[in-house]
């Protein structure tokens, strides 16, 4: 199964995603991201996200493949960063493709905007030589995330996580839970074995 978590900067992806990586068996994580600024080809990422079909498919197959954030990003981001006319044309059929050959679920996380814009001022403080995001450009992403997650699309399954209220540890629960993800108990062999207490 591959996990892909989206939603705009600040709403917890990362965080979750770790969470969820330690606490299901046979699971990974991979953070994409999206083209380098002096890229401008589309038919660039197309080639990346063709080339990583494969791997995406086998993993997703014999493993939970969690994705902090995935190509869904660049359906949101790219006409914001790169324009209206930018061509992300290419994201549809890799989608239905990998839709037809593994068990893809997207878990869009949202949070009160008021959160996300403390958090993202907060990295700003805490890494003040990065460039970060500002709060106008944060609205406009959240916006594309919206209009994403209610049209309908061939093979997607969406679910929408509010997290206002809930710690990283529910959020990572919850996605666990609706995924059907059997957690096993943890092998304590090692600590018993020698005698102990």
């Amino acid at each position: 199964m591959i996990i892909v978590l989206e939603g705009v900067d600040g709403v917890g992806k990362t965080t979750v995603a770790r969470i969820m990586n330690d606490k299901i068996p046979l699971s990974n994580m991979l953070k994409l991201s999206g083209a380098p600024k002096n890229v401008t080809d589309p038919a660039w990422m197309s080639e990346i996200y063709y080339s990583l079909f494969p791997f995406l498919v086998e993993q997703g197959s014999k493993s939970n493949l969690i994705l902090d954030r995935g190509w869904v990003s660049e359906l949101v981001y790219m006409p914001i960063f790169r324009g209206p006319d930018y061509n992300v044309d290419y994201l549809r059929p890799f989608m239905k493709m990998l839709h037809r050959n593994v068990d893809v679920t997207y878990f869009y996380l949202t949070a009160n905007f008021k959160i996300i814009a403390s958090r993202i001022e907060k990295k700003k403080k805490q890494q003040p030589n990065e460039k970060h995001m500002d709060l106008y450009t944060a609205e406009r992403i959240v916006k594309g995330y919206n209009n994403w997650f209610q049209s309908p699309a061939e093979g997607e399954r969406k679910v929408h996580v509010a997290t206002d209220g809930l710690t990283p540890d529910e959020i990572a629960d919850l996605i666990i839970e609706e995924c059907g993800i059997e957690l096993s108990k943890p092998d304590d062999t090692y600590h018993t074995v020698g005698g102990g207490k």
